[in-house]
């Protein structure tokens, strides 16, 4: 074997090589807090503030919902987040988003079912985004709700708003079809892992811990 020829060997096997080794995970944004989503099922969390958020720009909606089936209750550590451990986080990670039309009272009953069974875990617990509620987990469920807030305004029972959702979600998957049957339901292309990572890339997770508390039990409250 003559040098040239060894020397070329060599490089063609170290270039099969490297084509074999995974590619490195692309970082997406660093985020300076962690990411919890342990109690997902029955708390507001920065992981599920942050898959809310990143869906309502998506369908351009005035709200948002992920119910708690699709998180999966772990936390991610402070520092780089990579799209390997967003799809290690969504648990259906292919499934769409939908638009759905909504009336402020059928907003309503979505979050008392979401809160109906605390201090239980919940996988129909609701993470949301574009709102703020009140409620008293030691209320009767179903009667829990004191005050709701798109923005800075009080929902309005009769309006229509524009909500985000995973298309499952808002077909009544989690106990949610009674509330959602009927509603007006646009299936959108966009995929939950594709909405996140479109979020962090242009937006970082900042909005996740900012713009909260969204859900506050006045229960804790109470003396």
């Amino acid at each position: 074997m003559t040098y040239k020829f060894a020397k070329l060997l060599l490089g063609v096997m170290f270039g099969l090589l490297l084509a074999a080794l995974p590619a490195a995970a692309a970082v997406l944004t660093t985020s300076t807090f962690p990411l919890a989503g342990k109690s997902v099922e029955r708390a507001e969390t920065t992981l599920g503030n942050l898959f809310a958020d990143a869906l309502r720009p998506a369908a351009n909606a005035d709200l948002a919902f992920v119910n708690a089936s699709q998180i999966r209750p772990v936390n991610l550590p402070a520092g780089p987040i990579t799209d390997e451990q967003i799809a290690s986080v969504v648990a259906y990670p292919d499934e769409t988003i939908a638009l759905v039309q909504l009336k402020g009272s059928v907003v309503t009953a979505c979050l008392e079912r979401g809160l109906s069974q605390l201090p239980r875990i919940n996988k129909g617990f609701l993470q949301i985004s574009g709102l703020t509620v009140k409620f008293d987990s030691g209320k009767y469920a179903g009667k829990r709700i004191i005050e709701i807030k798109i923005g800075d305004k009080p929902l309005e029972a009769n309006k229509i708003y524009k909500a985000a959702m995973p298309l499952s979600l808002a077909k009544g998957s989690g106990g949610y079809f009674t509330i959602l049957n009927g509603s007006r339901v646009k299936p959108l292309d966009t995929t939950l892992q594709a909405a996140i990572a479109s979020y962090l890339k242009t937006r970082g997770a900042t909005s996740a811990k900012s713009d909260t508390p969204r859900l506050e039990d006045i229960a804790k409250t109470k003396d």
